[in-house]
C-alpha cells in the first residue's frame, strides 16, 4: 500500500510570487497602501488572510482591496511573462515520487489554475486528488483527504 503525500501549491510546487506580489501591490495602491516583497512574504508567516486584515487595519479598504483582487486574479496569475509557473524540477520530482506514493494537494488556490498549471506541465494525472478553494480551511481539506 502506497503513503500519502499532500502538498499545497502556491510556492511549494508553483513559484507564483512573481504573478501575485504585483496583484498585491497593485491592490493595495488601489486602497492608497504600499506593501514591499519582502512585507508580502512577511504575511505568510501565519494566515495570509489574517495578515491582509492587520496590514490593513480598516474593513472598508479591505473589502475593497479583496474585490479588486478577485477581479484581477487570472490576469496576473495567467501573465504570459511573470504569471505562475511550477519551480525547476518539479515535474521530474512527482513523476518519480508517484510511484512510490500517492500525491493530493490541499491549496487556498482557485482549483481551476491549479489544475491548469498541472496539465500544461503534464502532471496533473499524477494526483489522485486536488482540493483547491479560499472558502475551506487547510485542516478541512486535509481532514476530507
Amino acid at each position: 500500500m502506497k503513503k500519502l503525500i499532500i502538498f499545497d501549491f502556491d510556492g511549494v510546487l508553483a513559484d507564483t510570487l512573481n504573478a501575485f506580489y504585483p496583484l498585491i501591490k497593485d491592490g493595495m495602491k488601489s486602497i492608497g497602501l504600499s506593501i514591499s516583497k519582502k512585507q508580502y512574504q512577511n504575511l505568510f508567516m501565519g494566515n495570509i488572510h489574517r495578515g491582509f486584515k492587520d496590514f490593513i487595519k480598516d474593513n472598508k479598504k479591505l473589502e475593497q482591496f479583496l474585490k479588486f483582487r478577485k477581479a484581477n486574479y487570472d490576469k496576473y496569475y495567467y501573465d504570459k511573462k511573470q504569471g505562475a509557473k511550477l519551480f525547476p524540477g518539479v515535474k521530474k520530482f512527482i513523476e518519480k515520487i508517484s510511484k512510490k506514493y500517492l500525491l493530493t494537494i490541499a491549496s487556498s488556490g482557485r482549483k481551476e489554475n491549479v489544475e491548469s498549471l498541472l496539465k500544461r506541465n503534464n502532471i496533473a494525472d499524477f494526483f489522485s486528488l486536488v482540493l483547491a478553494d479560499s472558502s475551506i480551511s487547510k485542516v478541512a481539506m486535509i481532514a476530507e483527504i
